[in-house]
């Protein structure tokens, strides 16, 4: 938000056809870096789903390893990746990259 509490805008460009449409959609900052957000999404939904990572994997025909990175916040996965996952977990994309819309997040780890 600005300090009126307006969003930022950002410009969007999409090439259809021959035309190209350029938008001004609006942008909500968020607190939490995109990462973080989708890792605590695929996290949670693992979880209420009583599914592991090999499972999730399997489905989205990931590695084990490439998917608990993600789950740890350590990579940004591509648009394409995120539907593969939400499809394996059957739900929508935006439910993976949604702040808060599944209230919890990972217990921290112990050292």
């Amino acid at each position: 938000m600005t300090a009126r509490g307006l969003p930022h805008l950002v410009v969007a460009a999409s090439l259809i056809s021959p035309r190209v449409y350029i938008a001004a959609v609006p942008c909500y900052r968020s607190a939490m870096p995109l990462n973080t957000i989708v890792a605590n999404n695929l996290y949670a939904l693992r979880i209420q789903r009583k599914l592991s990572q090999t499972a999730v994997a399997k489905a989205a025909r990931l590695s084990v390893s490439y998917v608990s990175m993600i789950e740890r916040g350590q990579r940004s996965p591509p648009l394409e990746t995120l539907e593969v996952l939400a499809k394996a977990l059957k739900v929508t994309t935006i439910s993976l990259v949604e702040e808060g819309s599944h209230g919890r997040t990972r217990p921290p780890r112990k050292r």
